[in-house]
């Protein structure tokens, strides 16, 4: 057997191998649109955060934190699952934000339970 044919035998080995593992495995809740967006600049406080994933996140296993530009924790209310989207979740902000930049961070699963986190940032300009 020559080189070239090994070679061509370890490639479809590894083909079928990567097909042969189950798509769940693959699956995981990713960010795909935020409001605010990241490094949106706003001119006026916002009123909640929502997320929207590409798979339903588990309610139970969603995290979001607000850090200020001091990166001190930002009270939120509890996440709840956006009215408007299965694949989307909302946290109300309280209380009105001062000019600067914040951090959103997050982190979820979906029902497969494979986590999947991240971060992005906003700022609320001066008014």
């Amino acid at each position: 057997m020559t080189a070239s044919t090994r070679r061509r035998i370890g490639f479809l080995a590894a083909c079928f191998a990567i097909l042969a593992i189950p798509g769940v495995l693959w699956a995981h809740a990713h960010l795909v649109k935020s409001t605010p967006a990241a490094n949106a600049q706003l001119a006026t406080s916002p009123s909640s955060i929502r997320l929207w994933f590409s798979e339903a996140p588990e309610l139970a296993l969603t995290q979001v934190l607000l850090l200020a530009p001091d990166s001190a924790h930002v009270p939120l209310d509890s996440v709840v699952k956006d009215v408007q989207s299965s694949m989307a979740v909302m946290v109300p902000i309280p209380g009105s934000l001062a000019p600067g930049r914040y951090t959103v961070v997050w982190r979820t699963a979906a029902a497969d339970g494979h986590p999947s986190s991240g971060r992005f940032a906003f700022t609320v300009l001066p008014g």
